[in-house]
C-alpha cells in the first residue's frame, strides 16, 4: 500500500504578514482573519509574538474564546537570551503563558549572529537551543524550531547550521523550519541545502524564504508550509532573481 503524506498549512499572515509597510491591524481585525483562516481549512495559526507587544498578548487572550474548528493558534517568539537563565526568561515565559499548544521559536544558526549578537561560543548557543525548546516540550508544547538565517549558516559552515538543527530535534522539536532570513538565496540553492538537511532525525523540515514577494507562492505550492498575504509583487520577485544571477555570474 502507498504511503500518504500530510500536508500542514501553516499561515503567518497574523505576524509576518502584519510586518508590511502600512499594514496595521487591529485586534479586531486579528480576530476576524483567524475565524476565516480556520473556516479556509488552515491546520495553524501563527497569531503573533506575545512577547513583543501588548496588543499580541490580548490577542493570546481573547482568541481562546473563538470556537474554532480547524486551525489550532501558534504563538511565535526566540529561544532565550542566556542559556543559563531559561526558567526566568521573559520571552519564554510570555510564550508559556501565552496558552498556545503550538510555539514557534527561532535561534541562530549562522555562527557570525551567534558569536557577534549574542556574544556566544558555538556550545553555548547550542545548548541554548537545546534548553529553549527542551522547557517549552516540558510545558506540554509542540515546538516549531525556526533556524534563522540557515542558508547564510550553510554557506558559511554547513556542520554549525546542521548542529544547531540538531539541538532543537534533541531538545524535543518535532519541526525543523530552515529559514532564508536575508532572503538572498536562489531556488537551486534553497532545493540543494534543503535535500542535504531533510533527515534530520525524521523530524519534518519545511522552509520559509523571506524578503521577496515570490515566497509565499514556494510555500504554498511547493513545501510544506503555507502563507497568506495581502499581495504578490511578481514582477519585483523576478527582477530580483534575475539580477542575484547576474551578480553571481562574476563571481564564478
Amino acid at each position: 500500500m502507498e504511503k500518504t503524506q500530510t500536508i500542514e498549512l501553516f499561515d503567518t499572515t497574523l505576524r509576518d504578514g502584519t510586518q508590511g509597510e502600512g499594514v496595521n491591524i487591529s485586534i479586531h481585525d486579528k480576530l476576524a482573519i483567524t475565524k476565516r483562516l480556520d473556516e479556509f481549512g488552515v491546520d495553524v495559526i501563527e497569531g503573533g509574538w506575545p512577547g513583543s507587544n501588548p496588543k499580541d498578548e490580548e490577542y493570546f487572550q481573547k482568541v481562546q474564546e473563538l470556537d474554532l474548528k480547524n486551525a489550532t493558534v501558534c504563538a511565535f517568539g526566540s529561544t532565550a537570551r542566556f542559556p543559563d537563565k531559561i526558567e526566568t526568561d521573559n520571552n519564554l515565559q510570555k510564550l508559556v503563558s501565552s496558552n498556545a499548544q503550538i510555539i514557534t521559536i527561532f535561534g541562530k544558526t549562522w555562527r557570525f549572529h551567534s558569536e557577534k549578537t549574542l556574544g556566544l561560543t558555538d556550545e553555548l548557543n547550542e545548548e541554548l537551543i537545546y534548553r529553549s525548546v527542551k522547557y517549552l516540550v516540558e510545558n506540554g508544547r509542540r515546538v516549531i524550531f525556526d533556524a534563522e538565517h540557515f542558508f547564510d549558516g550553510y554557506k558559511d559552515d554547513p556542520k554549525f547550521a546542521i548542529e544547531m538543527c540538531k539541538a532543537a530535534v534533541k531538545g524535543g522539536a518535532d519541526t525543523i523550519v530552515l529559514c532564508d532570513t536575508n532572503g538572498g538565496s536562489l531556488p537551486h540553492e534553497v532545493y540543494d541545502q534543503l535535500r542535504r538537511s531533510k533527515k534530520l532525525a525524521h523530524r519534518l523540515v519545511s522552509t520559509h524564504t523571506t524578503t521577496a514577494e515570490w515566497r509565499r507562492q514556494t510555500q504554498l505550492l511547493v513545501l510544506k508550509r503555507a502563507q497568506f498575504t495581502f499581495k504578490v509583487q511578481l514582477t519585483e520577485s523576478v527582477n530580483a532573481v534575475v539580477m542575484q544571477i547576474f551578480v553571481q555570474s562574476f563571481q564564478t
